[in-house]
């Protein structure tokens, strides 16, 4: 009995630092990696500006959804955008034809040299981070977000 309560312990901590890897609101989030066509990217350069950070894979019917509601609002509102891809090695040639479609760049999460977004559990997974890079909303989770949501969580960030 004892080395089963054990086991559980040992399984709900482990469990317990992997979701506590996901950014929450306040934290100012690392991310330095590079993008689809081997562009760097480093998220500590676009403070000063609202950034919308989209986790995302082609898998993802959710993320497929949030897509043209990112790149319509990020044009719209000036924001930056910066999607962070979740797919396999073998899915990234899919992946760059998926995002010729957008007007915003996407990285790559395996091959980042800092992620503090962590290796994602549930996508899709937005983050709205104000001017000074921190974390002021969260969307999605799972599911897509509204793009009236994704206004105001913008609107908020702005302020």
């Amino acid at each position: 009995m004892k080395l089963r309560t054990l086991i559980l312990a040992a399984a709900l901590i482990s469990g317990a630092g992997a979701a506590s890897a996901a950014p929450k609101p306040g934290d100012a989030p690392r991310f330095n990696g590079p993008t689809l066509d081997g562009a760097a990217v480093d998220l500590a350069s676009l403070r000063g500006q609202v950034v919308v950070v989209d986790l995302w894979a082609t898998w993802c019917a959710p993320c497929r959804i949030e897509m043209p509601i990112l790149d319509a609002v990020g044009q719209a509102r000036g924001v930056k955008i910066l999607a962070l891809s979740a797919d396999k090695p073998r899915d990234l040639p899919k992946a760059g034809r998926l995002m010729a479609a957008f007007h915003f760049p996407s990285a790559v999460i395996a091959k980042a040299r800092v992620n503090d977004f962590g290796d994602p559990r549930v996508l899709p997974q937005t983050y709205v981070l104000d001017r000074q890079g921190r974390v002021t909303a969260v969307l999605g989770l799972g599911q897509p977000f509204s793009r009236e949501a994704l206004e105001a969580a913008i609107a908020a960030a702005s302020r």
